[in-house]
């Protein structure tokens, strides 16, 4: 297992990142700013104990169905080598709700095992993936 002040800094790296790809904070905001700092300060040497874990919001736009789903990333410690941890914050449907947790945690399996930082790819998996957000009659689980 790598060590965690690794794990960290591509934590940051991958949220500075996604920052500049989605900079209006309709698109990305942090959960917790205090634990952003905290990890800059572990990565800084100013500080030696992480209490929190680094955790955000995105929210992407699905063109082809015409709606938008805000998920919510919340990065173990020793991510990328442990799961993130993702929850889907948009109304689904039960059925829509349940596929979706299914294909996540299918490529959550596949991405963990390479140990390399994979959220974009994950939203690109996403945005190739428009219909699990489909139900089964064909309509859009939400609109905005």
């Amino acid at each position: 297992m790598a060590s965690m002040r690794s794990c960290i800094e591509q934590q940051l790296n991958e949220i500075e990142l996604l920052r500049c790809c989605y900079p209006s904070s309709d698109e990305f905001y942090l959960d917790d700013i205090e634990a952003f700092n905290e990890a800059k300060e572990y990565l800084d040497g100013k500080s030696d104990n992480l209490q929190k874990n680094l955790c955000f919001i995105l929210k992407l736009h699905l063109n082809d169905i015409k709606t938008t789903i805000e998920l919510q990333f919340i990065y173990p410690l020793h991510y990328p080598e442990l799961p993130v941890d993702i929850h889907l914050r948009t109304y689904l449907s039960r059925e829509c709700h349940e596929k979706f947790n299914e294909s996540v945690k299918k490529f959550l399996n596949d991405k963990t095992s390479v140990q390399e930082p994979y959220i974009m790819e994950f939203i690109s998996w996403i945005q190739d993936h428009q219909n699990l957000f489909l139900v089964s009659n064909d309509t859009w689980f939400t609109r905005q």
